[in-house]
């Protein structure tokens, strides 16, 4: 028998993946404890847009350092983007005797490996990567059939491609592993609220974001108060001014088999859904990605 709870939660689900321009996007944030299917419900919800809205484009921004976790979708579905940032000038002379500048690519310095430092020196060729100048260049040529994984850092330049996304006037999903040190606590005034501002513009913009934390006091305040829904998991805190208290975030359930359950909520509305995680490691996909320069890059913060 479907409890009340459950049917909240499946009508927030149901907005949320409705993708309608009358309701616009959503800003979603994940907690829970560590290996509690955060990142699997990042990637569960990647997979359903890939496979109902057709057409839309989705980034997956990693949590570099640890193997690509956007691989366990297959690495057939997944296309890494990197910022070709590093290269040389050089400069002749044209038919009017002014000269033209010619860019030779040598490319950013990065290092694929995986955690028994296997595949060392696999080649950006063999990764299948892809490379851009420019942001708006990136969203032009990202794919509506894969998960576009853009290779950046500093990781809160993710916002820059987003603002792009942002003034294309078309649905669009963004999907970050570890928000903590995109928008952390105890950044500048500033800098959040230029995030919570650009975060509130989102709904009328299209732009879905998704995104997980280990802990809610990680995350700068200013950012969660403008964040429409929040989910919560086995291990999660609960928001002093939420309606869903500490104990009922204690009682979900772990199940491996029938999924785990998680409380979503927005607003004054909370309810309960189920998650089963199908996203278990592959050995041929762990695989991590270490950006040691990225030159000239630009910050959301960058006129503090």
């Amino acid at each position: 028998m479907t409890s009340r709870t459950q049917l909240e939660g499946k009508d927030i689900i149901t907005r949320l993946h409705a993708h309608d321009k009358t309701l616009g996007a959503f800003a979603t944030e994940i907690s829970s404890g560590t290996g509690k299917g955060k990142t699997s419900m990042l990637l569960s919800f990647a997979k359903y847009n890939m496979e109902n809205h057709p057409g839309e484009k989705n980034f997956f921004l990693e949590d570099f350092g640890v193997p690509l976790q956007s691989f366990k979708l297959g690495r057939e579905n997944v296309q890494i983007w990197c910022r070709a940032l590093d290269y040389n000038y050089v400069t002749t002379k044209g038919s009017v005797g002014r000269p033209n500048e010619v860019k030779t690519h040598h490319g950013p310095l990065l290092t694929f490996r995986d955690r028994d430092h296997k595949l060392k020196e696999v080649s950006p060729e063999e990764m299948g990567v892809q490379w851009y100048y420019t942001y708006d260049e990136l969203y032009d040529k990202a794919s509506t059939t894969k998960l576009n994984v853009p290779v950046i850092y500093p990781r809160n330049t993710i916002f820059n491609l987003i603002q792009v996304a942002a003034s294309k006037g078309e649905f669009s999903n963004f999907y970050i592993d570890e928000f903590s040190n995109v928008s952390p606590f105890g950044q500048s005034y500033k800098r959040s609220m230029k995030i919570a501002n650009l975060l509130t513009a989102l709904r009328k913009d299209f732009v879905n974001i998704f995104y997980t934390v280990q802990s809610k006091t990680q995350v700068d305040w200013r950012t969660r108060a403008v964040v429409a829904i929040k989910i919560f998991g086995p291990g999660a805190t609960a928001d002093k001014k939420c309606r869903l208290v500490q104990k009922a975030i204690d009682n979900l359930k772990v199940d491996t088999v029938d999924g785990s359950e998680f409380w979503i909520v927005e607003g004054g509305q909370f309810g309960l859904f189920r998650l089963k995680d199908i996203f278990e490691p592959l050995a041929n996909c762990n695989i991590e990605i270490h950006v040691t320069k990225t030159a000239g890059e630009k910050t959301i913060d960058e006129d503090e």
